[in-house]
């Protein structure tokens, strides 16, 4: 897989956050959303696709859900739980849409944790493109696993505050 650093794709960036954040806020008017993923990161090198996080209280999960299902591709369904659900679109933007929806505070809540904590730590970031440089040739899977396994210890030693 190609890395491209996220900078050589601002404008792809930015249009497709502008599309998909009007359209979640058209079916989700009071959902909380932010954009998080590779993308979200200055200095960040991405495999060229867009994620967003869709933050909402346990009550409402089944009804966002139920609504992103509607408008949206299920993504992942492996990793689902009942706290925890993706979606995407790979062909609706000029880049493709990942979608995370999560129930604030469940142990899936850790995107902005993680967003927050690699802008701010320039030495961390530098070693998550290194492990996704080392890795963007392995097959799908392996590239996600590699990922994983980096913000599983990342995680060891940080908690979301």
């Amino acid at each position: 897989m190609k890395l491209t650093p996220v900078a050589d794709l601002a404008g792809q960036i930015a249009s497709t956050l502008e599309s998909a954040l009007g359209r979640l806020r058209e079916v989700l008017p009071d959902a909380e959303i932010h954009h998080v993923g590779a993308t979200s990161l200055p200095g960040a090198i991405t495999k060229g696709d867009v994620d967003l996080v869709v933050r909402v209280d346990s009550e409402h999960f089944a009804a966002v859900l139920k609504q992103l299902s509607h408008n949206f591709g299920r993504k992942q369904p492996e990793n689902w739980s009942s706290t925890f659900g993706s979606f995407g679109d790979d062909d609706g933007y000029d880049l493709p849409l990942g979608i995370q929806l999560v129930v604030r505070g469940a142990e899936e809540d850790v995107f902005l944790h993680q967003r927050d904590f690699l802008r701010d730590h320039r030495e961390v970031l530098d070693k998550y493109n290194q492990v996704k440089a080392q890795h963007a040739a392995d097959p799908a899977d392996g590239y996600w696993q590699a990922k994983n396994a980096f913000f599983s210890e990342l995680m060891k030693g940080i908690r979301p505050g």
